[in-house]
């Protein structure tokens, strides 16, 4: 039986985010194992996975779906490829996701997505808390490529980017682009 070990933990980014990380042995025999270069693939080939979740909460704050962009998805893959522990500041939008093990995209989703909780639609502006709920649902943005990489050196190994185009979080135009949860 495989003992697992289940720890929570805060990090300061350009925002503070709480990850879980659950850290196991690995069973190299077991019909579930997969290689992490296995993971890195379907984690990045699979783009329709990728827009319905973006597109599905995009919806409910009553912006047009995102189509997928092979241009961002090869930008955001060579950026990740790199192994990064920042921003890329290519000019496009972007959202990032660090972890110690790999994660189903929809908990990466779901963690961006989570800030919209703290959001202020009444004083509608940028901040480093929301930053990735806001690129997500971005009035404006109408293009979207995503990358995965695995195996990374350093503290984190597993890096998620998302590319966005145009970008959102642009300054004085939020009211214009960020809207409330439709009921």
């Amino acid at each position: 039986m495989l003992k697992k070990l289940l720890i929570s933990l805060c990090v300061p980014l350009l925002l503070t985010a709480c990850v879980t990380v659950v850290k196991q042995p690995v069973n190299h025999k077991s019909p579930n194992f997969f290689t992490h270069n296995h993971i890195a693939k379907q984690h990045t080939a699979n783009k329709q996975q990728w827009l319905t979740l973006h597109n599905n909460l995009r919806q409910q704050h009553q912006v047009a779906n995102l189509v997928w962009s092979d241009k961002l998805a090869k930008s955001a893959e060579k950026f990740v490829n790199r192994c990064p522990s920042g921003h890329s500041g290519m000019g496009y939008g972007e959202n990032i996701f660090f972890a110690t093990a790999s994660f189903p995209l929809e908990n990466v989703m779901e963690k961006w997505y989570e800030e919209e909780k703290i959001y202020n639609y009444n004083h509608p502006r940028f901040s480093h808390h929301t930053g990735h709920f806001t690129q997500i649902v971005w009035k404006d943005t109408t293009e979207i490529g995503c990358a995965y990489k695995a195996n990374c050196a350093g503290k984190w190994q597993h890096i998620w980017v998302c590319h966005y185009n145009p970008k959102g979080n642009i300054r004085l135009r939020f009211t214009k682009n960020v809207f409330p949860k439709t009921k």
